[in-house]
């Protein structure tokens, strides 16, 4: 006769909260990386539109 013993409250509760914390590290992770890919892509078009910008002013400057 087999007898089925379910796993503690203290034993689930602990596993739950293990799992939670793994999730929020993966969340934490996933965060960073996305605040470090705008980081750049902001970077790049800070970069871009400054170049037009000066760009734009010489043409102005000739056209006066």
């Amino acid at each position: 006769m087999a007898v089925n013993l379910s796993p503690s409250a203290g034993q689930t509760g602990q596993a739950e909260s293990e799992m939670l914390a793994s999730q929020l590290e993966f969340i934490l992770k996933m965060n960073s990386a996305f605040l470090g890919f705008l980081g750049i892509i902001g970077a790049l078009l800070t970069w871009f539109f400054k170049n037009n910008l000066e760009d734009a002013k010489k043409v102005a400057s000739q056209m006066v």
